[in-house]
Parts: C-alpha cells; structure tokens; sequence
C-alpha cells in the first residue's frame, strides 16, 4: 500500500490513469447492490447463531427497524433545516433520501470489525444482528421514499404501505422458503463439492429472482443464511463439510471486502469536491453520528424496562 502511495504520488506506471480508467468502466451501484452484496450478507447469515438471534430478537427488531426510521427521518428534517439556515438550497426530498442512505449501519463494516473485538456475546449479536437487518431495511426504506417522490403516480398511504409490505415482509417470508429449497437440496447429496456449489445458488440465483419478483434481496440473503447456517448445518452437512463451508465462506467474505473497500478508495478519484461539498461534509459527519447515537439511546431506554444492562 505504501510503494502504491509513492507511485501514485509520484505518476509513476501511470497508476492514476489506469485506477480512474478502471473504476469508469465498472457500474459501481449495479457491482454493489447486484452483485456482492448478497454474498456478503449471506456469508454474514451464516454465522449467525439462532440461540442467541432469539434471545436479543426484541433488540434487533427495534435497532433494525425503529432506529432505523427514526434516524432516516431525524437526519432528513434536520439536515433541511440547517441547509434553510446556512442558504445552500437542498430540497427536502434529498434530505430524506440521504437519511435513509446513511442510516443503517454497513454490515460488512461492522462484521469486520466485530470479528476483530472480544466483545460480549449479547453485544455481538446485537450489532451483528442489527447491521445485517436494516440493511435490508434501509435499503426498502429508501426504494419507498424514492418511489413516493419520483413515482409516476401519485403515492397513497396504501401504496406506500404496500410496497413497504412487499418488500419487507416479502424479502423475508422469501428468504425462509429460499432457504428451505436449498435445505433440501443441500440434504439430498453427500458430495462435499455439491454442497458448497449449492450455497453458492443461493445468493446468486436466489438474489436474482428476488430483484425479479420485486422483494428485498438482502433482506432474503439474511433469511437463508441464518437458515443454512442453523438449521442445514446439523442436519445437511457432515462435519467435514461443515468445516468446508465455513473456510469457503470466510475466504468469500474476505475476498470481495478487499475487492469493494479497494474499489471505494479508487472511486474517489473519480470526485471533484466544491466548496458546498466541505460545508455538507461538515454539517453532515456529526449529524449523523449524533442521530446514531440518540436512536440507540431511546431504543435502550425502552430495552431497560425488561432487561439490565451495565
């Protein structure tokens, strides 16, 4: 990384021309959202434990989606607010869409670094849990206000409900009959090779019909890992396969993590910052961090009626 830097620094082999001329060429948004995030919040899926996704289930809940809304919208109105105060026009709208945006936690991010920490099992789970689900959330979230505001038709509550429904509740309920095909599929063979090809099916051919039939595909990806990763792990694998799964889908994670955070850094060569851009920066770093925060405080507000916490 650090010869890298001093050629890059220096223009030697030409390494920002071929990084920049790399980046346009790749469809950045369709590489994420199409591409690896699906194997990405599978491979998470996977190593989530049930026992414990059932003991925090009521925290995750409320993170994954009450935080969620709570920061989508408290970041929008706010935001609106203070660009109003400082006269950089930035319509509402936009607002709400950045909200939704930067409001749920990066999953990959966070599975990194949970991976890293000695962390409590309760703490782990909940971050794990949480990051992997609102996503998912976040992302139908944003669909919903992207769709309300730039729609063909005009939105009614029913169709906004609706298309919340669909997504949400439909990425879910798909992702458990996702990973009760693959379940028995899995089951039906002993072949070491199979199996892992098997999973592989799921976040390619199983994301793929989900954008198709208009459900959330992450949300679905989590749904079938956490099934496979459970349930089909006892019952479908040995234990030599199982050991398999989990170094196959370890490297996976790795690999296309190296692949997206080099491919993040090589992106921003690609921007030209103005001086409104700072401005928005500086506004916008300590408003987030600060509806994070307010939206884990209430949510744990709440959580202390039931349960204790040091």
């Amino acid at each position: 990384s650090l010869l890298i830097l001093i050629a890059g620094q220096n223009n030697w082999f030409h390494l920002t021309e071929i990084a920049t001329e790399t980046v346009t060429r790749i469809n950045f948004e369709d590489f994420l959202l199409k591409g690896i995030l699906g194997f990405l919040l599978f491979a998470g899926g996977l190593g989530i434990k049930l026992p414990n996704l059932k003991d925090q289930k009521w925290e995750i809940t409320v993170l994954a989606l009450g935080a969620t809304l709570f920061s989508t919208f408290f970041i929008g109105f706010v935001l609106y607010g203070l660009c109003m105060l400082i006269g950089i026009q930035f319509d509402l709208v936009y607002c709400l869409l950045f909200g939704a945006l930067i409001s749920p936690t990066d999953p990959i991010a966070v599975l990194a670094i949970v991976k890293k920490l000695d962390a409590p099992k309760r703490i782990s789970t909940q971050i794990e849990g949480e990051s992997l689900f609102n996503d998912g959330l976040g992302l139908v979230i944003f669909v919903t206000l992207f769709t309300i505001a730039f729609g063909s038709e005009a939105p009614t509550v029913g169709s906004v409900t609706l298309l919340f429904i669909q997504e949400a509740i439909g990425g879910i309920v798909y992702g458990f009959l996702l990973g009760l095909v693959f379940h028995y599929l899995i089951s039906a063979t002993d072949d070491h090779s199979m199996e892992l090809l098997l999973t592989i099916g799921v976040p390619t051919a199983g994301y793929a019909f989900a954008e198709y039939i208009h459900v959330s595909g992450p949300l679905a990806m989590v749904v079938s890992g956490i099934m496979i990763g459970n349930w089909t792990r006892f019952i479908g694998f040995s234990k030599e396969s199982e050991d398999h799964l989990d170094h196959f889908w370890e490297l996976v994670d790795e690999f296309l993590n190296g692949v997206l955070f080099l491919l993040i850094g090589m992106s921003m060569l690609l921007f030209k910052f103005h001086e409104e851009d700072w401005i928005m920066m500086a506004i916008a770093v300590p408003l987030v961090l600060a509806s994070r925060y307010l939206s884990v405080f209430i949510s744990y507000i709440g959580f202390k009626r039931y349960r204790k916490y040091n």
